[in-house]
């Protein structure tokens, strides 16, 4: 029985994009700050609820209306800080690469990233630890775009393994080289 969808032997074999999300240490960070968020959020439920449950009290004793709203604000911007990072992703396919942010998306054409990919890596060292951070940049024709891809680790090599591997992957898409 034949198949249903006829191959032929000129047509372009179609890979699969790559797909390339935040590392291990941005899940670390989420969950880190997520557990304070709702920490936070859970303090200000409970304040706003002594408030409701405390009608026959004078107002020096309840809770002040100001401090929930901070803790409230407080907690929501941890929660969003945990969660924003987590958005961004690079998809690599045969049209080109496909940058999203928190924020937007970008597309660059395999005619723009051809030849303009490089690896920027910095270090950072605090109290005799020094921790490498590693990322893809691209240089376009107005600007330098920092692509969101970034491994970071206390080894150095191992960093620059985890960021060379995932830069060979990238240019391997590429039908220009």
């Amino acid at each position: 029985m034949p198949s249903p969808v006829s191959r032929s032997p000129h047509a372009p074999s179609a890979r699969p994009p790559l797909v390339i999300r935040p590392g291990a240490t941005a899940w670390v960070s989420a969950a880190i700050l997520s557990v304070v968020a709702l920490a936070l959020l859970a303090v200000a439920v409970l304040l706003a609820g002594a408030g409701v449950a405390a009608e026959g009290v004078g107002p020096q004793d309840r809770p002040s209306p100001a401090l929930i709203a901070v803790l409230t604000a407080m907690g929501l911007g941890f929660l969003l800080l945990a969660v924003v990072p987590l958005r961004a992703r690079l998809t690599v396919d045969a049209t080109g690469l496909h940058a999203r942010t928190a924020l937007r998306t970008r597309h660059y054409s395999w005619d723009e990233v051809h030849g303009r990919l490089w690896i920027e890596r910095a270090r950072i060292r605090r109290r005799g630890f020094t921790v490498h951070i590693h990322r893809l940049t691209l240089a376009t024709e107005t600007a330098e775009v920092r692509l969101p891809v970034t491994r970071q680790g206390l080894s150095r090599r191992r960093t620059a393994q985890a960021i060379d591997a995932i830069h060979d992957q990238v240019t391997s898409y590429d039908p220009l080289s």
